[in-house]
């Protein structure tokens, strides 16, 4: 998540709260954890080549 963690130093200045989720290791429900933190804005960063190919992101709305 090499791309994710150099972007996010140009996003907390505009943003009150920044939360970041590195998808290889979050075994929670991203639904569940946007709502609960009231996230109302998001951005995703990933390849295009691992998001077409990646079967577990599909877990983010389950």
């Amino acid at each position: 998540m090499v791309e994710a963690n150099c972007f996010a130093q140009f996003c907390i200045d505009d943003y009150e709260e920044t939360y970041m989720i590195d998808m290889r290791f979050f075994r929670g429900n991203v639904s569940e954890y946007i709502e609960k933190n009231g996230i109302t804005e998001v951005l995703v960063l990933y390849n295009i080549p691992n998001f077409a190919a990646d079967e577990k992101f599909a877990r983010c709305t389950e």
